[in-house]
């Protein structure tokens, strides 16, 4: 199957990969897990300036509501830098789960915080850590 994006569709996937390309290098990343520390503050913290956290999650929860196309743009890049970040676990699972299957006050109070990287859920060793 041969999939076109349009210009802001690559638009967001060069850009996205410039800014990981700076960010995200093999040595972070090295870092990350010579310190058992799954998630680099500075990535994740870019990643929710350039807004990228919000891709799927509508408008009204402080999302950016776009589709799972541009969802899916994202996540590639992000694994093309192998960068050390709970995108998938709270982005891709947790805010897809509460937009689809969430009670209407979850979604509000929940979706803001992960449009924004203020919260993430990531899972290291068994044991489940949340942002400070």
């Amino acid at each position: 199957m041969a999939l076109h994006l349009n210009e802001e569709q690559r638009i967001l996937q060069q850009e996205l990969r410039q800014l990981l390309t700076d960010l995200s290098s093999s040595d972070v990343l090295r870092q990350s897990i010579e310190k058992n520390q799954p998630l680099d503050h500075n990535v994740w913290r870019a990643l929710s300036e350039f807004g990228v956290l919000g891709t799927a999650i509508a408008e009204e929860f402080g999302g950016v509501g776009l589709g799972a196309l541009e969802l899916g743009i994202v996540s590639q890049e992000i694994g093309r830098a192998v960068a050390p970040v709970p995108f998938f676990s709270s982005v891709c699972q947790a805010a897809q789960t509460l937009a689809l299957a969430g009670a209407p006050d979850q979604k509000m109070r929940w979706l803001p915080l992960i449009a924004t990287g203020k919260i993430h859920r990531h899972f290291c060793l068994g044991r489940r850590k949340r942002s400070p």
